[in-house]
């Protein structure tokens, strides 16, 4: 069940990501709610590095990657990528789940 309470946050976090990138980049988006969303923003990094670190999903989503991509992630979370990665790390943990289930 840990593993479905994960999942239900990395994807409330990619959603609400989503939602705040979108504001920001609103033309009609006032200085405040843009303001707002960079805060959110800067909250959903803290948060998702925090639940990378705690269960080693740069390990599950990219095994054999270069040792940079940790500190090179984990400096620039909200840019290129990081939503792919979070998607990346959806999908990885169904199909463990799936893995799991099937043994059973």
């Amino acid at each position: 069940m840990e593993t479905d309470k994960l999942i239900e946050q990395l994807r409330k976090i990619a959603d609400d990501i989503g939602r705040y990138v979108r504001i920001r980049r609103s033309p009609s988006a006032k200085n405040p709610e843009k303001e707002d969303a960079d805060e959110m923003l800067s909250t959903l990094s803290e948060r998702t590095i925090s639940l990378f670190k705690l269960y080693n999903l740069l390990d599950l989503i990219r095994p054999d990657r270069d040792k940079g991509y940790d500190k090179q992630w984990y400096e620039e979370t909200f840019g290129k990528g990081s939503v792919s990665d979070i998607k990346d790390a959806i999908r990885a943990l169904e199909n463990l789940k799936s893995e799991e289930e099937n043994n059973l």
